[in-house]
């Protein structure tokens, strides 16, 4: 059986790596002439800057995956480090497990008021609900509108680089939707769970891109054959089989998956009609990403960074203290800052500018001698409406049956470990789906 999987991103490579093994000839088709998508590592003076993703969220599969490509002894952890947040023109530090709105954290934390801390503990009383929501409909309705202006929009929503009004929680955020509806509080969950979840996140101390790099050797000698520069134009059937057009030539496969953007698939399976809406319903923002290196001693006693809550009225979004939290990957002799911006058009001299004059107004300090590196990550953060997973199934169970496959950031969550994930769990998809039709072939 021949497979085709469009996208070189880590999504595609994943498939093609869990694959490997089930199908006779399998094909990547790469638009750009690298492989990796949003994933990229910049050595600029002995220090890798990771211009897309600088982490990768731990779990057990991802953790396997790492190590089956002999990656375990590259393996860093972030130096600890409180969030913090601009908010009313202060710094509020919170404890890490505030990310997954751990309401002792929450008590314990000095910057929440009596009134919300006392609305917490009522918690426990109030109504679950089943439908999808927004992301700042759900904190305000179990926590209060201050906990979503303080850690839900500067934090969590920020994850995906979008206003919490309109993310949907489902999709976003699934985990707190099931705290809610197995254990009805997340008093209750936080005062029951013994587990405390350390060095959440992990990093690739000879960059990101090593990850790329690996995998792409394993496809290599696997036999999975990578065509770069093949841009994929149309897909439609023909005789039973899935014709796949490029920029080049044109191919037959039994099945393929495309691990590419959503409004991407829109204009390659037009063919198939009116289902193709679905693709165009997840919107897309991008956004600025600067680095500022100097070997200037910055008095910023703010851990690894801090998120700017929108109340601000900012162009920064946020900014990781890049040397403070991946020392590994940085000389010493050099702070080195990394600026998320609001994704406006800008020109280079313009970012440079607003990030003097920013972090001078913010925390007077005034930048003078130091390089900077910008680099525009363009569609970068899908934004998932309500509703959202009722339209991907939708989706998926309609193009399934013409043995078309999505996985990616525009279906099931953004992120490196949630691309490997999805790929892994379409591998076990894929496999009952064939012994099923050899099953049915034999009757």
């Amino acid at each position: 059986m021949k497979l085709a999987i469009v996208g070189g991103g880590i999504s595609g490579l994943s498939a093609g790596y869990f694959l490997s093994d089930i199908f006779d000839e399998i094909f990547i088709f790469e638009s750009e002439n690298e492989l990796g998508g949003k994933i990229k590592t910049l050595n600029f003076k002995n220090n890798l800057l990771e211009l897309g993703p600088d982490s990768i969220l731990n779990s057990f599969q991802v953790e396997k995956f790492i190590f089956d490509l002999n990656l375990e002894n590259e393996i860093i952890f972030p130096n600890y480090s409180k969030i913090n947040v601009l908010y009313n023109n202060k710094i509020l530090a919170f404890e890490s497990e505030i990310v997954s709105l751990n309401p002792i954290s929450i008590l314990k934390s000095k910057d929440i008021s009596i009134k919300s801390k006392i609305n917490l503990l009522f918690e426990l009383f109030k109504k679950s609900a089943e439908n999808d929501e927004s992301l700042e409909e759900f904190i305000t309705r179990r926590f209060g509108k201050e906990i979503f202006l303080k850690i839900g929009q500067p934090i969590l929503a920020n994850i995906y680089n979008t206003d919490g009004k309109e993310l949907s929680v489902l999709s976003a955020f699934e985990n707190l939707k099931m705290i809610e509806k197995n254990y009805k509080s997340f008093l209750k969950f936080a005062l029951l769970s013994k587990l405390k979840r350390r060095n959440m996140f992990f990093s690739i101390k000879s960059g990101m891109d090593k990850i790329v790099k690996k995998l792409s050797d394993e496809l290599i000698k696997r036999n999975v054959k990578i065509l770069f520069g093949s841009k994929v134009i149309k897909i439609s059937k023909f005789n039973g089989k899935i014709k796949v057009f490029t920029n080049f030539s044109s191919y037959e496969f039994d099945k393929v998956i495309l691990a590419i953007p959503s409004f991407i698939c829109y204009d390659i399976l037009k063919d198939f009609g009116d289902i193709c809406e679905l693709f165009l319903k997840t919107k897309w923002t991008s956004t600025i990403t600067s680095y500022i290196i100097t070997k200037e001693h910055l008095k910023l006693d703010l851990g690894n960074g801090f998120l700017v809550s929108p109340l601000e009225n900012l162009n920064i979004k946020g900014c990781t203290i890049y040397s403070n939290k991946w020392p590994q990957k940085v000389s010493n002799e050099f702070a080195i800052l990394r600026f998320f911006l609001k994704d406006r058009p800008f020109k280079e001299d313009e970012i440079k500018d607003i990030i003097i004059s920013e972090m001078d107004k913010i925390f007077n300090i005034k930048l003078k001698n130091f390089e900077i590196i910008n680099y525009r990550w363009e569609n970068s953060f899908p934004q998932y409406p309500i509703n959202h997973k009722e339209n991907v199934k939708m989706m998926k169970e309609f193009f399934k049956n013409e043995n078309i496959y999505f996985i990616g950031s525009s279906y099931d969550g953004v992120g490196i470990s949630s691309c490997i994930n999805q790929a892994f769990k379409l591998r076990n998809e894929i496999n009952e789906t064939i012994k099923a039709e050899g099953l049915k072939n034999q009757l």
